[in-house]
């Protein structure tokens, strides 16, 4: 009797969570040979979500496990999906200088589609300071990326910096200038160190 019972056993296969069905690799009455590895079926647990994004090398110093996102996707515009970071792959990758970070997602609705793509927020605390200034006083020369000062003699000082991110009509800096320097907007691309320059108060002032 109970080895009739293990043989029954063998008609019903038990996941070991619940969730969805997403690829079958068998078709009814086929025959599965004891002990072989044969993928029956693929199951998916669609109520949390992975979800792997990118994150670039100057903000890879802010993310952490317990870091707050929201995702939002196309397919389901409007809305937003509160998760979390659980990881990251330790290493900037050599060639995109990104990291690569792991973030749980809680679909409870289960509204999100394995497979799809979305667009990641990260709500991060910088560890870092970072200015804004118009795309139009950036000059893009040979040695770099700079911009031209007006020092308190009113002599121009050009400034190596480093940029970050591009928000179109301005860029983010996060070396080379401190708060409070005076940048010069649309300075002419022979501008040199050291010419004399005229400050001109906007109008109204």
């Amino acid at each position: 009797m109970g080895q009739l019972k293990e043989l029954q056993s063998f008609e019903k296969v038990t996941a070991p969570f619940a969730g969805t069905i997403t690829a079958r690799y068998i078709d009814t009455g086929a025959l599965i040979a004891s002990g072989t590895n044969t993928i029956l079926f693929r199951l998916a647990d669609t109520s949390t979500l992975r979800v792997y994004a990118n994150v670039p090398e100057a903000d890879s110093k802010d993310i952490a496990p317990g870091v707050s996102v929201d995702l939002e996707t196309p397919e389901v515009h409007g809305d937003k999906f509160s998760g979390q970071v659980v990881r990251t792959a330790g290493a900037i990758d050599p060639v995109s200088r990104t990291l690569l970070t792991e973030i749980r997602i809680r679909n409870p609705k289960l509204a999100l589609v394995p497979g799809e793509f979305g667009e990641v927020t990260f709500h991060l605390h910088n560890s870092k300071t970072t200015l804004i200034i118009p795309a139009s006083t950036v000059l893009f020369r040979a040695q770099g990326t700079q911009v031209a000062l007006v020092q308190n003699n009113g002599s121009v000082h050009i400034q190596n910096v480093g940029l970050g991110r591009d928000f179109g009509n301005s860029v983010e800096v996060l070396s080379g200038l401190t708060p409070g320097d005076s940048v010069i907007e649309n300075p002419s691309d022979s501008i040199i160190d050291g010419a004399l320059v005229s400050v001109q108060q906007p109008r109204g002032q």
